[in-house]
């Protein structure tokens, strides 16, 4: 694992390994009204998605990571919100329910989905959990083939806040049970 400065684009590491990011992306955004004064000052100028939104994108986008995995994301503005990362060469995939949910983008001249033929037991290559996104990603070589090695499982949580120990432990649990009985 290399860790690198915020504001540093992340390494290339050739077929032989990957990048990823996770980055809370802090509700609301452009449509979704639910704040959180907590993180944001009275008059703070960029606390509105309207000045947010380009901020994540030049950071997002800058690090130029593989794998990219945002916290509270909202359904109802997700494809509107997050459009830069796909014309930019992601694919992606959502946690089915909840309204402030994970997604998982990752890059598609370097990772393609699995699917229910190509994983191992069968299974499609997006599980879901409470507030966790288990993503099953083949690595693909220059020419954009399956390379011959075992899956990714990707896992992206939103732990539940609060006094909540016993829950956040059993969402960690579950998602890795789940890729376990997956492999």
């Amino acid at each position: 694992m290399l860790l690198v400065p915020a504001r540093t684009p992340l390494p290339s590491l050739g077929p032989a390994g990957f990048t990823i990011m996770s980055f809370n992306v802090l509700i609301p955004n452009s449509v979704d009204g639910w704040w959180t004064y907590k993180y944001y000052g009275p008059g703070e100028t960029d606390s509105c998605w309207a000045a947010r939104c380009p901020l994540l994108q030049q950071r997002i986008l800058g690090c130029s990571a593989d794998i990219v995995m945002l916290q509270e994301c909202s359904p109802e503005s997700f494809a509107d919100d997050w459009a830069f990362l796909i014309e930019a060469g992601y694919d992606c995939a959502m946690l089915a329910k909840g309204r402030m949910r994970p997604a998982t983008f990752w890059r598609k001249d370097r990772f393609a989905l699995c699917t229910s033929s190509s994983t191992a037991k069968g299974a499609d290559g997006v599980l879901h959990g409470d507030r966790c996104l288990m993503t099953v990603l083949r690595a693909l070589d220059s020419a954009g083939e399956p390379l011959p090695r075992e899956p990714l499982c990707a896992i992206n949580v939103h732990l539940t806040a609060g006094p909540n120990a016993r829950r956040r432990l059993q969402q960690v649990h579950g998602a890795l049970d789940s890729v376990r009985k997956l492999r």
